[in-house]
């Protein structure tokens, strides 16, 4: 497979990913807007930093909507983060888009405007410098784990049904599994070790927490090559 294709692919899988992957995540440890009013969706959230690659993750607004702006976007340490106003990929609405520069702890502030109303949130970040957390990660009879060692993503041939399991290592446990398919944009959770159907599926993702800060939810993503 081409080199573009993939990176198209990689693009397109990790930022639906990231939207999907929030929900789940979160919604066990970040407390959710009590209102209808447009912000960030969650209180906290950690990235990865990959040596020799620059990233960027983008962070949906809940219940933003057609006419809503962004005014202002900033993060309390660009050191360690900066943040801007972004659009998302499939909506075309007003997303924050987080850089991660430095290990380290930020806050980032979004201030949407609606009419003459302006709305303020804020989400913690937690930049984490990217080493594998894993000992094992198997699809089927297939191990992946030695293929994460410099970047948290790996690609393949995905096809059939197979076991995904996975075992951490150092400060990190798993938490459970997730796929997401960026052409149906449906994602699924699943415990360690369940039977996957690959063919549907664009990604496969172990969920990672760190045992000192369990604040600190990651994952490392196969990511599915697309077939000539």
């Amino acid at each position: 497979m081409k080199e573009g294709k993939v990176l198209s692919v990689l693009k397109k899988s990790l930022f639906i990913m990231l939207t999907a992957f929030l929900v789940f995540v979160f919604s066990t440890t970040g407390a959710k807007a009590a209102s209808k009013n447009p912000g960030l969706t969650y209180k906290e959230s950690s990235m990865w930093l990959e040596k020799g690659r620059q990233s960027s993750s983008l962070y949906p607004i809940t219940y933003v909507k057609k006419g809503d702006r962004i005014i202002k976007a900033k993060s309390s340490n660009a050191k360690v983060a900066t943040a801007e106003a972004a659009e998302a990929y499939d909506t075309g609405l007003p997303a924050l888009r987080v850089v991660p520069k430095k290990t380290g702890n930020t806050k980032v502030t979004v201030v949407v405007k609606r009419g003459n109303k302006t709305y303020t949130s804020g989400m913690n970040v937690h930049v984490v410098k990217y080493k594998n957390p894993l000992k094992s990660f198997k699809i089927g009879n297939k191990e992946y784990a030695g293929k994460l060692g410099e970047h948290s993503n790996t690609s393949d041939y995905l096809s059939g049904k197979a076991k995904v399991s996975a075992v951490a290592k150092g400060d990190w446990k798993v938490t459970g599994l997730f796929t997401y398919n960026y052409n149906t944009k449906k994602g699924k959770n699943y415990k360690n070790g369940k039977t996957i159907d690959l063919g549907k599926v664009t990604q496969v993702s172990v969920l990672v927490q760190n045992k000192k800060n369990p604040k600190i939810q990651l994952s490392v993503h196969v990511l599915a090559n697309a077939r000539n």
